[in-house]
């Protein structure tokens, strides 16, 4: 057994500090992707959010537009085709609504999730 040995106690403490710098580095990334994860989150929900503002008010356009076109159908104003066509805007403004509606759902969980919501199993 040596009784003496040059540096251990300094290169042993040397190596403790090495590795106490290397984890808080590690830390910090992690702690900047989680932020990082959450924002996007957000934003991804406030954007769906005004999705389904703007796709509502198309939908409230396209049903008062229909409406509109039946009157004038029913007065001799408007051929059968424009009322089709006007049912068809009603009918993929309302599939736009529900696509965006879904959408904000999915947004929801991903903000959920990024905020840690969701019971981890």
């Amino acid at each position: 057994m040596p009784v003496f040995e040059w540096g251990k106690r300094r290169n042993t403490r040397s190596a403790g500090k090495h590795g106490i710098r290397m984890a808080t580095e590690n830390y910090s990334k992690v702690e900047d992707n989680i932020r990082l994860e959450a924002e996007t989150a957000y934003y991804s929900y406030t954007q769906a959010l005004q999705k389904v503002r703007l796709t509502g008010s198309s939908l409230q356009k396209a049903k008062e537009s229909e409406r509109l076109a039946m009157e004038k159908y029913k007065e001799g104003h408007l051929s059968i085709v424009e009322v089709i066509n006007a049912q068809l805007y009603h009918l993929d403004a309302n599939i736009n609504y529900i696509q965006s509606k879904r959408d904000a759902c999915f947004a929801k969980s991903g903000l959920d999730r990024a905020l840690g919501l969701y019971a981890q199993e």
